[in-house]
């Protein structure tokens, strides 16, 4: 992590504005330097975080079609190592940073608690962008979700959420609809490719 170590040293003296590491392979010790880089960087408004298991997550893969997926072929690894996304909520809570996105990260409900607590923290957020996440570990802990919904009444600018292909049914639907109903300060929500009723959104 060498590498790393001093690119996020250097980051902490910077004035970048938008951050993107996406598909960088960061596991929790990396995401523990970025947090510490993060806490440090008052410029920064934007943080791009796509597609890698921020959570420690990985996905079971079937040896024949090479589908992915933590419900099927006996895998259930949702939020395996918390500990650096943990602290990478920590710096986020702090942070005056406007978007996030975490598209396709493997998170799961613990992971989604973690980040409700920081963006409850956080008075510049106006966009999270969370597509492609098992938020809920497929309907079996909606935990995360909840912590999320009940965050959302209380924040002061209005935020724009995607939540599109993240799994969510009738209950996590419901979440959504509560929240909303509870003065959600919501611009936009996407929720593409969510099964709530017969016909996939």
């Amino acid at each position: 992590l060498s590498g790393f170590t001093e690119f996020c040293s250097s980051l902490k003296s910077s004035t970048i504005v938008s951050l993107s590491l996406r598909k960088c392979y960061l596991g929790p010790q990396a995401l523990g330097l970025l947090a510490d880089a993060i806490k440090l960087m008052g410029a920064l408004t934007s943080i791009a975080l796509d597609g890698q298991p921020l959570s420690g997550s990985t996905p079971g893969k079937h040896p024949g079609s090479g589908r992915e997926s933590f419900e099927e072929f006996g895998v259930d690894k949702a939020d395996a190592d918390i500990s650096g996304f943990k602290l990478l909520c920590e710096a986020l809570a702090s942070s005056r940073i406007e978007i996030i996105s975490m598209k396709n990260c493997y998170l799961g409900p613990h992971a989604l608690n973690f980040l409700a607590d920081a963006i409850k923290l956080m008075g510049a957020i106006a966009r999270l962008v969370l597509n492609g996440n098992t938020v809920t570990n497929y309907g079996k802990d909606l935990s995360g979700l909840t912590a999320l919904c009940d965050v959302l009444p209380a924040l002061k600018n209005p935020i724009s959420l995607e939540l599109a292909n993240c799994n969510l049914k009738v209950a996590e639907v419901n979440e959504l609809a509560r929240a909303m109903a509870a003065g959600g300060a919501l611009t936009s929500i996407n929720c593409l490719a969510n099964k709530f009723g017969e016909e996939d959104l």
